[in-house]
């Protein structure tokens, strides 16, 4: 089955803003991977932890095999950090995270993009 594809302009115009995110690649292959701006960097700040942590937990989500403290502990850290994320940038961290993934396979193997893009 064949992916749908996918609407580039919506995914740029869409949600957080396009210049909290830039790519990397190699020259002769284009974009390889996403990463969060300066900009987006600037705003999380001294946060930055709580960013991390929040990414940390929505990638690698607790369990049923998990300790009941390993559960506790990410709900936890989920709680409060998707809150403070959602002080600071005015998105949930899924949403961004979610834009950040779709920039990287709308652009992916791309030389040219709507964003910063550091092609060594």
């Amino acid at each position: 089955m064949e992916d749908t594809p996918l609407d580039i302009e919506a995914i740029v115009n869409s949600g957080p803003p396009i210049d909290w995110y830039w790519g990397i690649g190699p020259e002769e292959q284009g974009l390889k991977r996403m990463n969060m701006s300066d900009e987006f960097e600037r705003i999380i700040g001294d946060k930055w932890n709580i960013w991390s942590d929040v990414c940390h937990f929505i990638g690698n989500p607790a369990e049923e095999h998990d300790t009941e403290w390993r559960i506790n502990e990410a709900n936890r850290a989920l709680d409060l950090g998707r809150e403070e994320i959602m002080q600071l940038t005015g998105f949930k961290p899924e949403a961004i995270l979610d834009k950040k993934h779709l920039l990287e396979k709308a652009f992916k193997g791309k030389k040219t993009a709507p964003f910063a893009l550091e092609l060594y």
